[in-house]
Parts: C-alpha cells; structure tokens; sequence
C-alpha cells in the first residue's frame, strides 16, 4: 500500500515497466525520484519539494525520515476517505474520526478526520497541501482530511520527525503533506459504496477529475468534484439495528480506597454492568428525613408503577454488575457518525515566460456528520423529589413523610428525547502564486511565492437540549388543595407558564411540559475561522566546497489566525427567563459561549545543505542546517533549528546512515489564548488551616465553588528536542529491496494545559503564588471562584524505533516465463516509553505506552503484498498491534493484593489483548481496447470480522461502550465495490 521509506519528489517514468514497479512501491526507484529538482514539462518551472527539507536539490537524501504514500497505493486501498490509508501508518496514532468522538455534544469534534502522529496530538502534528498550510477545522488548529480535494492527490509526504525549522509551528510530531497533481491531463473518475457485515454502515462515493492544456501549451487547467455519504453505525446494545455481539456493559466498578486492606482489588473489570443510581423511569437512591428506609431502591416502571430494583451481585456505587440491565447508558450512543462530504478544486497556471509561471487554486470542502450523542438528560442520582409530589403512589408518598420531607432520585428520562448533534464545517480556500527561476552572478536559482487566503465555516447544532432550571422546576409538581389541578410549586415557574413534569415512570411525561422544559429548536454554536499566509521562497547552490555545491533555500513568511465564535443567547444568559441563570450555563450540556480572537506570525529562515563528502571510497556525506526565527504577536518570539547528517560510506555499498537532532515548537493557538471561558460548579477542600492569622472555620471542608476554565494570553510556546538516528540499507545485489531502521526520542517541556481547581488550591497552600492568583475569596475568606488558567505546566518525553522495508520486482526476474509483478511492504514502529508528566507536585508520572485503552500500543506492525498479472490485480494487508494493558500503574490481582495506593491502584484484570486484521482487495481491468479505460475493484477489510477486546473505564460518563475505537476497529467487517475510468 504505501511507497517509500525516504522523502523523495516525484518524476514520470519512462517505460511501462518502470512506472508498474514505481506504483508497486519499488524501494530502488525512490532514490531515482528523489533526484528530481526541477522539470520543464508542460509549465515552464515545476519545483519539486521533498517535504521534509525546504532544500530541492537533487543528490541530497533528507536525513529526516518520511513515508511516501502513492496515488496507486491509496486507490489500491480502496478506502471510503483518503484519511483511513494515511492513520493506518504506524507511527499515527492519536487522530480523531467519525468512530470516535461520538458521544460528546459540545467539543465539536464529532465526525473529523484528523491526524495525529505518535499520540503528541492533531495540534502537534502540522497537515499541508503543498507545502501550504491550510485553515484549521477548529480553534485548536487540527485540520480536516474530510475537507481535503482528494482526488487529484499525487502522494501524501508522512514526515516522522520534528520540522519546525523548516516549516514552523505545530511541527512537533512531523509533517503531512498532500501533494497534488498539478500536471495531470485527460479524465478520471470513479463510483463505488459498501457497508459492513451487519448491513449499517453504508457508504457511497463518486469523483470526477479532468486537465488539459491551452494557449498552446503555455497554459495548464484541472478540476475535481467528490461527493460522499456514509450512513454510519448507531449505538451498538442490545435492541439496535446495529447491535454488536461484542456490547457486553464492560466498565471498571472501584471499592473506596479504605476498603481494600482484606486482599481484594480496588478495581474490578467486568461486562454485564449497568448504572445503580437511576433506572429509565427513575430509582429512589436516598433517604431523606422520615423515609423509611425500605423505600430505598424501589423504581418506577410503565404508568409510574413501583417495583423493587433488581441490583447486581456485587454494588458499587454508581455501578452494579448483574441486576438490571435496562439502566446501561453505554448502548446508547452511535458508535459511527453519519457523514457526508463534497469537495470542489480546481487549479490553473499559466506560463508567463519560459522561466515565469503563475498559477492560482481555488478549493471547497464541505462536511456534515450526525450522531446520537447520548441516551436522553441521564440524572443519576442528583435530583431531589418532594414527598408530597401528586405523581408518587399514595403508599410510597406515605413512606416517604409527605409535605416537607424529600427523598433523592436518579432518572434516565426515557420519556424525554435522545440528544442528537449535527455538525456542518465548510472551508473555502483560495490561493494565487508564482514560480520561477532566474541567474544571479552566475548561480541558477528557483523561487515560489504565493498568498493564501482560507475560511471555514463552522455550526454546532445540538437537538433536544432541556433547560436544567426549567426541568427542575416542572418536576417539582404539587397538588392545588382548592382546585385539584397539579401544578408547578415555584410562583415565579407558574407565571412563566410552567407545566408539571411527571418524570416517575415511563410513558407519563406530558407532551406539552416535555416542550415547555426544552429548548425550541437546536441550540447552536456558529464559529468562523480565517487564515491568511503569504510565503516567498528561494533555492539555489552559491558556493560550493571541496565535495560540491552548496544548497541554500531561504524565505519570509506572514501568517494571520482570526476566529468569532457566536452563540445562541440562552447559552451565554437569562435570554429573558428570569428561571434561567444570568450566567448561562443552562442547558444540560452543549453550553457555549461567544468569543473571538486573533494573532499573526512573522518568521524568516535559512536552510543548507553542505556536502562533508565525495569519495569513492570513503563514500558521500552532507549537513543538513536550518533555522527559524519567529516572531508571534501574542507569544514573542522564538527560535528554531534542525542539524541532520547523511553519510553514506563508500566501504559499504548501499547502507545510509542518517542522524538528526531539532528544536521544535507548538505555539499558542486561538484555543489557548481566546477561548470562550466554561463555568461549571464543583467542589473544593479548603486546604487553608489559617487566613490573615485567623483559624480558617472552613478549613479540610469541601466549598461548592465556580470553576471557571480561562484561556490565557501570557502562554509560552511549548518546546521540544528530537533526536533521530538511523541506518538505510538498499543493496545492489537485490534490486528492489529497500529497509530502514530509525530511532527517535521527543522530549517536550512546558505543555499548555490545566490543572483543576483542586489542584490549584493545594498548590496555592503549597506556596505557589501563582496559582494563588487564580483562588477568589469573598468579605468572610470563604472561597468563591476558582479561575482554572491555562498554563505552560506539562512535560512528555517518548521514544522507539521505526521500521520499514520493501521489495518489488517482475516474477521473470526470479524465473524465466514467470507472469506477473509482486511487491512487499513492510512498516512497523515500536514505543519504549512515552512518560507524561503533569507538572502537578506529589503526581505520579503517567506511562501511555502499551496502554491499550489509550492510542499507543508497544508495537504495530502492518505488511502489505501486491501480485498484478495482465488484468487482474490482487492486494493482501495484515495489520496487528501488541497485547497491551488498561493502565500502566494497575497492579493486577486478584487475592491477597497488596495495600491499593492512590499512584498504584490495584484491579482484578488489567490485560488487553492486541489485534490481528486481514484486508484483501481485488482489481480487475475490464477496458475493451483504446478507449475508455476502466477498472473494477472490491475490497475486504477486516475479513475475520474480528471483535474489538473489552475496554472498561471508571470515571467516565455513562455513556462509554467499553471499547476504544482509537486503537481497534468496533465496526467490523466492511465490504466496498466499485468502478474507476479513466481516458
């Protein structure tokens, strides 16, 4: 599937068999296509960029090393979305797509396509289309695939390794570059959809591309239209269309600390668990004054009729393995966003003169995605119901104590309808640029320029949003004594037309109260995203040294990130309900709020290429340098470097060794320094014992307080150090082969981040006058606000290596008379460590690597063969991942464990099993002589339609399935057919 282990450009081979053993991935070809600098075919001056260096002179292997991916390998893929080809790199892991995400209603992440290399973020991984940066899908910066023209894309560049030198912010993870076709002629296309084994899931897709010449070959025009839809995969629990075999409720019950000193575990693992503190028509979950404690436990069926909970075997509050299973959230969310997507380019250039071209792209992305976020406004346990309520049964009002006294209720609200998000981003993106090349006291050189100007669009709508303090009050019912008519107790809710919710039982809830306590319509969030760069590059060889020329590529560039985000009223205020909070906040979930914010980037850097070495004998050896310098309107200014050594000895023929060592940065986005403040509430243990000299009356006592998360304008950039180290071999005696072995280290300090409140005031006591900043206290030293600041506090270091190999030929170069082509592919990467440490003092340092809950597993490998003969062409791919464990600092047991630590908590199971998948595809060319070409594909992935392993989490909502799809397929078996032409 995926061609080369170095950076390389891209240049058309001669004959049919060369450009068959290119698209096969042949490892000995790169180096051919690496030489390429600059072609004069059809435009007047093509700069090819090896997008892990700014330098584009031929002779030169980047010491950085990249994964090229080839249009033949993505088509060969037979994927749904480019996106799924590029994240099954090995080194990706981290990235965000439309299986993951799907049960947040407010982040707006739900269905992108973002990619992340080696778990460091979307944010720390920079994604280009031509060596241009492109606007971000959200204020945090990641951009989205979806959004991407693909089907002019040429190769995607995969940088594994830091390049901020030479491309600048976010390149802390590496590069992704998509580099399109700008040269292409004639016409192509393809149609084709699938779904999966269970029948959900269906896809379909079309795209159409065309190019040509005019003006006699002076001037150049291509397009491209994709459109795609994907119906998704709803909730995967019992009951659903898209019921799983694998849904089985796992989640992580935890024992109170205190209670783990007779041997058993703190946590235990287990399937079949469901929630104890609420139940689809409601659950009696505490006592008040007078209720007899008999009445605890008892919940409400069809009609509010009570009937006594069924709770599991073992009870440990919020949950219970066994009993009733009715009160499982975790089926309720889609486990697949429905998607659909449009794309519109086109790109033309005109050569001015023979060494002028000017070109100019114009590009439209549009994407829409769906998804049931959750099972209704789940309640459990923190509703309080009045005893005297009129919708109780007159034997549990009576147990209860009526007038005056309470009891606590937890609800899954069944009546009520499940929150549905819809998400709709549409970027524009236009760019208009020059090339060319020119003498300068006699050294040739080439130039580009360009200016770039991107929005996206970007709305939030969320359905079926209640209004907490309405809720509140309508379930809060009470019988009129003159009239009889059931009402709202509060005066004020009467007069604002409130209606009596019945929430004890199901099947009860009046349609109108259900209307009076939701919001009309969607609440919404409207954000809109402007970038604007401008760039100006040279390439040329001034000098030169004892071992040859000296390359130098050197450039300005300008950037600006602007963003407004507007929210629907109720969110930020009272919207003139005098029921509703000033503050807004008042919705169940999806409460945003308005902000908007900018910053500009000036930067100017230097790159060269200094050959050591030229020797036959002693062999070939070059230095790479670079360097940054940055200035940011709101973080100041910074610097940037990359040294890299290439040595080739002339004693060992075919081995490259390669070295690298840069500093990288991640700068402050919009996100960081503008975003729209949250205001939830929360408790805090006042860790005060003193104030002014006076004893603390609420010290060790918990304060319900406003925690406040701010964006913050004083924030650094984040720094880091990667080193890199590895040896290519292609030998000379196997023409085809090619391998590598890489190890990398990235260390990154001052992570943007935050701390909770609770972490905050302790170190506040601790003596960090800092972090004292942030506590409010009232007249009386009480605590009040407790502001949660972003700040430089984090710190990640991980290491491994990477692997890859390749192998093609024709099967008559093994035996005479033997039909056909093969290749082999090999990629691989390992994780020693990846340690992240919080800042937060007494914290223990947290291990991701072999977490299978997370992105991370020690090892995965993924192998690739390809066998083409005459017409038929067949593609195998074998991905696997390691066994791996839930937590790192889990010490699993099951009897006589040791004393459970807050760090070093104890579990009954802590293993997660690794995965196996097989994919197989078949091609099939069924053209009929000089005409129009066409070939028919279909494509298997997941043939063993193997299940994801269970992924229990405590802590987490209700909602969790108890799988991680950031790590295995919870879709499961996927077929896909379909049709490509071409002229």
């Amino acid at each position: 599937m995926f061609v080369g282990t170095q950076a390389t450009g891209f240049r058309r081979t001669g004959s049919a068999k060369g450009r068959a053993l290119a698209t096969a991935g042949a490892a000995a070809m790169l180096s051919m296509l690496a030489q390429a600098a600059v072609a004069q075919e059809g435009n007047a001056v093509e700069q090819v960029v090896v997008t892990s260096t700014r330098i584009t002179a031929g002779g030169f292997d980047a010491p950085t090393p990249t994964t090229v991916v080839g249009a033949a390998q993505i088509q060969n893929a037979a994927e749904e979305s480019v996106f799924t080809v590029i994240n099954q790199i090995p080194e990706m892991a981290g990235s965000a797509q439309t299986s993951t995400g799907t049960t947040s209603s407010s982040a707006g992440t739900d269905g992108r396509s973002t990619l992340s290399l080696r778990n460091l973020g979307t944010n720390r991984t920079l994604v280009l289309i031509d060596g241009q940066r492109v606007v971000g899908v959200d204020t945090t910066g990641g951009t989205d695939i979806a959004q991407f023209p693909q089907a002019l894309i040429q190769r995607v560049d995969v940088v594994t390794g830091g390049a901020s030198a030479s491309w600048g912010s976010d390149a802390v993870a590496g590069v992704i570059n998509f580099v399109t076709d700008k040269n292409f002629s004639g016409f192509k296309g393809s149609i084709g959809g699938g779904q999966t084994t269970y029948g959900d899931g269906q896809n379909g897709e079309v795209s159409l591309a065309g190019g040509s010449d005019f003006a006699g070959g002076r001037g150049h025009i291509e397009v491209s239209g994709e459109f795609t839809t994907d119906g998704g995969v709803g909730s995967p629990g019992p009951g659903s269309p898209s019921a799983r075999p694998w849904y089985k409720g796992w989640k992580l019950l935890q024992r109170p600390i205190g209670q783990t000193t007779t041997g058993l575990p703190q946590y235990i693992a287990s399937p079949y668990v469901a929630d104890s503190q609420m139940s689809p028509g409601g659950l009696i979950t505490g006592q008040g004054t007078s209720l007899t404690p008999s009445v605890v436990g008892i919940a409400f069926g069809p009609g509010g009729q009570p009937f006594p909970m069924q709770f599991g075997s073992v009870r440990l509050d919020p949950w219970m393995i066994g009993g009733d299973q009715r009160s499982d959230e975790g089926w309720g969310p889609d486990s697949e966003s429905k998607l659909t997507r449009g794309n519109f380019y086109a790109r033309v250039s005109y050569n001015l003169t023979p060494t002028t071209n000017i070109w100019a792209t114009a590009s439209y992305g549009s994407v829409y995605t769906s998804n049931v976020a959750f099972y209704t406004d789940y309640k459990p346990a923190n509703l309080t119901i009045q005893c005297d309520n009129p919708y109780l049964q007159a034997a549990i009002a009576t147990a209860c104590g009526g007038a005056g006294h309470s009891f606590q209720f937890g609800t899954m609200n069944a009546d009520l309808p499940n929150i549905q998000v819809q998400n709709l981003r549409t970027m524009r993106r236009y760019v208009m640029g020059v090339d060319g090349a020119f003498s300068l006291f006699g050294t040739d050189w080439t130039y580009e320029g360009f200016l770039n100007h991107g929005t996206n669009d970007i709305t939030n709508n969320n359905w079926n949003q209640t209004l907490t303090p309405r809720y509140n009050a309508a379930i809060d019912a009470i019988r009129d004594p003159a009239s009889g008519v059931i009402e709202c107790r509060n005066p004020n809710a009467r007069a604002e037309g409130c209606l009596p919710l019945d929430v004890i039982g199901t099947g009860v809830a009046d349609p109108s109260a259900l209307t009076w306590v939701m919001y009309p319509g969607r609440t919404w969030e409207y954000s809109y995203l402007r970038q604007e760069t401008g760039s100006l590059t040279f390439n040329g060889s001034p000098l030169s040294d004892w071992a040859g020329p000296i390359s130098v590529a050197t450039g300005l560039e300008y950037r600006e990130e602007a963003f407004k985000q507007f929210a629907n009223p109720c969110q930020s205020n009272a919207c003139g309900d005098p029921l509703l909070a000033t503050a807004g906040n008042n919705y169940f979930s999806g409460n945003f709020h308005p902000s908007r914010g900018a910053y500009h980037v000036s930067e100017a850097f230097l790159e060269t290429v200094v050959p050591l070495l030229k020797d036959d004998e002693w062999g070939v050896a070059d230095l790479d340098l670079a360097g940054r310098a940055t200035g940011y309107s709101e973080a100041g200014y910074i610097s940037t470097w990359k040294v890299g050594l290439t040595y080739s000895p002339g004693f060992l023929p075919g081995v490259k060794f390669r070295t690298l060592q840069s500093r990288d940065v991640r700068a402050p986005n919009l996100n960081d320094l503008y975003a729209a403040p949250s205001t939830p509430t929360g408790g805090v243990v006042d860790k005060f014992p003193t104030l002014n000299g006076v004893t603390n009356p609420k010290y060790l006592s918990t304060i319900i307080v406003h925690e406040a998360t701010l964006a913050n304008l004083g924030l650094a950039p984040e720094k880091s150090l990667t080193t890199e180290l590895g040896v290519v071999y292609q030998p000379d005696w196997l023409p085809g082969f090619s391998t590598s072995l890489d190890y990398y280290r990235i260390g990154m300090k001052g992570g943007i981040g935050t701390i909770s409140a609770q972490q905050e005031e302790d170190l506040c006591a601790a003596g960090n006058t800092l972090l004292c900043s942030f506590i409010d206290r009232d007249s009386s030293n009480v605590l009040l606000d407790v502001n949660v600041e972003k700040i430089n506090l984090s710190s990640i270091v991980t290491d491994g290596f990477d692997f890859e190999a390749s192998y093609a030929a024709e099967l008559s170069d093994w035996i005479d008379g033997l039909p056909g082509e093969i290749s082999f592919r090999s990629l691989g990467t390992h994780v020693s460590k990846f340690i992240t440490n919080s800042g937060v003092p007494g914290q223990a340092f947290t291990e991701s690597a072999g977490a299978n809950s997370g992105s991370i597993a020690e090892y995965t490998w993924n192998n690739y063969q390809n066998y083409s003969l005459d017409r038929l062409g067949i593609t195998l791919a074998e991905r696997w991942f390691s066994d791996g464990v839930n937590n790192r600092s889990f010490i699993q047991c099951s009897t006589n464990c040791p004393i459970s630590t807050l760090n070093n908590p104890t579990i009954n199971n802590n293993k997660m099993d690794g995965a196996f998948y097989v994919d197989i595809g078949l091609t099939y060319d069924i053209s009929k002589g000089d005409g129009l070409q066409a070939t028919a594909f279909f494509k298997v992935d997941n043939v063993a339609n193997v299940d994801p392993v269970p992924n229990p989490q405590y802590g987490s909502l209700p909602i969790s399935n108890g799988t991680n799809p950031s790590l295995y397929d919870t879709i499961g078996r996927n077929y896909r057919i379909g049709i490509r032409f071409s002229d």
